[in-house]
């Protein structure tokens, strides 16, 4: 299978009870930002609950992946304003640190989803925008996923 890129819009990519060492005080937004009609920690621990996955297993939580050479390029979009924020700015980075080519637009002070309740707001026009170029850019790069057979096919192509 061809893959040219992972689209990470909003992403959640790490299980609070999860959080490596190496990276728990950079995970702050969780316990302290959210707002109260998009996502809070309240949110997301319900539906953490529900989900009921293990919370250190890779394929629910793919920050916690050792490796993450060879996945093609990522395009994440990330809310100032999301209690997921700091998880997907430090899985970004990662992902630079390791090679894997990335794209990266953050919205200050906006929370979790509100491009669905603000459409034709600047910010949530911005954002759709920006979801469309990163795309194209995704596309554009028709590079192949290289990843180890331990990835699934989801981690590679995930929401594309």
């Amino acid at each position: 299978m061809r893959l040219t890129g992972q689209l990470l819009q909003i992403p959640c990519v790490v299980h609070p009870e999860a959080y490596p060492e190496k990276y728990k005080a950079k995970f702050l937004s969780y316990a302290t930002v959210g707002h109260p009609g998009l996502l809070t920690k309240q949110g997301m621990d319900d539906c953490y609950d529900k989900y009921a996955a293990p919370p250190s297993d890779p394929e629910f939580s793919p920050q916690l992946y050792r490796s993450r050479q060879g996945l093609a390029p990522v395009y994440v979009q990330v809310c100032g304003a999301d209690p997921l924020r700091d998880e997907a700015l430090v899985y970004e980075r990662a992902l630079k640190e390791n090679g894997v080519k990335t794209k990266f637009d953050i919205y200050p002070g906006v929370g979790h989803g509100f491009h669905i309740y603000i459409p034709q707001r600047k910010a949530g026009l911005e954002f759709v925008q920006d979801f469309k170029d990163g795309l194209k850019w995704l596309v554009a790069g028709a590079v192949q996923c290289t990843a180890p057979p331990a990835y699934p096919m989801s981690v590679c192509a995930h929401f594309l």
